[in-house]
């Protein structure tokens, strides 16, 4: 039930897009909802389905790609690299998180940890995107 919550501070991330989703981010937006809607049915299954596992997994990745999509159109190398280097850390403290008895702790506290990079990250592309219009 923990992974479940930590995992809903993820849809927050979408707050900053928002005046920009009819014009710049609404297939960003949706990737973010999906992701995070395909992690709790991940956890609501206990990580068994190999099906949900994939397409969680192929979400993640896709998020990440939006993020660099949108970090590449930004003029500032400085926020380019920020997208990239929070989202390299965020991904080698998620494997570091071992599979015992502390799983469902740490797991969680990264949930946290990374919905408020994705937050992060998203006010970054909302400034980028008024700032290059």
């Amino acid at each position: 039930m923990y992974l479940i919550i930590s995992t809903l501070p993820h849809f927050c991330s979408i707050v900053p897009l928002l005046p920009y989703y009819k014009t710049h981010t609404f297939h960003y937006t949706h990737v973010i909802a999906v992701s995070t809607l395909l992690s709790i049915l991940y956890h609501l299954t206990e990580e068994s389905n190999r099906i949900i596992t994939t397409a969680d997994c192929c979400m993640a990745c896709i998020w990440f790609l939006f993020d660099l999509h949108f970090g590449r159109t930004f003029r500032s190398s400085t926020i380019r690299s920020k997208i990239v280097y929070i989202n390299l850390t965020s991904f080698l403290v998620h494997t570091c998180i071992p599979y015992d008895s502390t799983y469902i702790l740490y797991h969680s506290i990264w949930h946290i940890l990374n919905a408020s990079k994705s937050y992060y990250v998203s006010s970054l592309i909302a400034d980028g995107i008024k700032n290059n219009s």
